[in-house]
């Protein structure tokens, strides 16, 4: 009996100390919390308060705390890194670092909670170099977007070209066809009139026969002038086709724009 009472006793004595160990903790939340909030580093004592709203502590400290929890969220401020390298294309891979602290391994797409002034911002990509920046965030700016451009260094390899538009090349092969066709037209319309003058019919020749050299003109006019539009098209395609700029490696100095 004595064993067992001893035993209750202990296990009493243990809740006891406990119960005293987890209100001195969320004592020290509690106090800790408002110290951190006058100081301005809202992200710190929110996350303090969070250890004094717990059920394991007294309702009047859980009361201040989920209070206390619901005006911090109201006025913290957040951003949303946007990292591209020079095509335009998204980056995950990049490292935020704010303050000297890393904030994310990784860019998302979700928001970072910072507290209200100024900051200095990081951005590490991989084989680049960094990209640092300067903000100030303001009470309650919630989702304030951070783009990050990466360019190419400095002597990075970068192959540039000028491929030959397709249509380019279909213009040119349609234009060129529509000139032999127009030609082939013409020179058949001619010997048709070159028959008929050999026959020496004018002006009573066969009306079939001359409404033929006379469709053979058209059709060798059209297509020949068709012929030479296109061609014409062709050049211009060709002439004014774009540079195109391909990264050996698309990484980069970057830029930081709001």
């Amino acid at each position: 009996m004595k064993r067992v009472a001893l035993i209750v006793a202990v296990s009493i004595l243990g809740i006891a100390a406990t119960a005293r160990a987890d209100g001195r903790s969320c004592n020290d939340a509690h106090v800790e919390g408002q110290t951190l909030r006058n100081e301005g580093k809202l992200v710190r004592a929110r996350d303090r308060f969070l250890g004094c709203a717990s059920e394991a502590c007294p309702s009047a400290l859980r009361s201040d705390c989920n209070q206390w929890i619901a005006e911090i969220e109201a006025s913290l401020p957040s951003i949303v890194v946007v990292a591209r390298d020079r095509l335009g294309r998204d980056l995950s891979a990049v490292r935020v670092i704010i303050d000297g602290s890393e904030a994310s391994k990784r860019v998302d797409g979700t928001a970072l909670a910072i507290d209200p002034g100024p900051h200095a911002l990081r951005f590490e990509l991989e084989g680049a170099p960094p990209v640092e920046q300067r903000i100030v965030a303001h009470v309650g700016e919630r989702d304030r977007q951070v783009a990050v451009a990466f360019d190419f260094p400095p002597g990075e390899k970068v192959l540039v070209s000028r491929p030959v538009p397709a249509w380019s090349v279909a213009s040119l092969a349609v234009g060129v066809v529509g000139i032999g066709v127009g030609i082939a037209f013409l020179i058949k319309a001619q010997n048709d009139l070159d028959a008929l003058d050999a026959l020496g019919c004018k002006p009573l020749c066969n009306r079939d026969d001359a409404a033929a050299v006379d469709r053979g003109r058209a059709v060798g006019g059209i297509a020949l002038g068709a012929g030479v539009v296109l061609i014409a098209t062709g050049i211009v395609l060709y002439a004014t086709r774009p540079t195109v700029t391909s990264p050996v490696r698309a990484l980069a100095t970057g830029r930081v724009s709001f």
